[in-house]
Formats: C-alpha cells, structure tokens, sequence
C-alpha cells in the first residue's frame, strides 16, 4: 500500500508541476528546455499513474509490485488469510 500511495503522490506532483508549467513565462526564452521537461512531466505522470494503479491492485498477493504481477500472471490465488485491508488477519 505503500508504493501505491507514493506513486500516487508523485502524479499528484506531477499534476500540479503540469498546471504551473502552464503559466510560467520563461518557456518562451528557452523552447527546448520547455518541451523536455514539459515531456518529461507527462512521462513520469503517466507511469507513476499506471504504477500506483497496479500497486494496489496486486495488494491482495502480499508480495510487491513486480511479484504480485508474476503471481497473477501464473494464474495463483492471492492468499486467503488477507483482509480487505491487506494486511493478514489473525
């Protein structure tokens, strides 16, 4: 849960950059410099985005990101002994 609400943080930041990228007014003296970092926003919004997404989908396995999506791609169970809160239940 964790890395779903830092990469949910990070779009969140990256929203806000985006809506004050919008306003400032050097973009005009340096074009090349804008569109980099206004890419490079969009890029970073879009897969922390995505990430967080798939974090908290993969929460159930108890496993992490990477291992909750090649357990799920094997096709296992997330395991029963999980809450709705994805921490284990005693």
């Amino acid at each position: 849960m964790i890395t779903a609400a830092a990469l949910s943080a990070l779009a969140a930041a990256c929203a806000l950059g985006a809506w004050r990228f919008t306003t400032a007014r050097w973009t005009s003296r340096a074009p090349r410099l804008a569109i980099a970092l206004w890419q490079s926003l969009g890029v970073t919004w879009g897969l922390a985005s995505i990430g967080a997404l798939l974090a908290y989908a993969v929460t159930p396995y108890d496993r992490g990101v990477i291992h909750g999506l090649a357990a799920f791609a094997r096709g296992r169970k997330p395991d029963a002994t999980l809450g709705t809160s994805g921490t284990r239940s005693r």
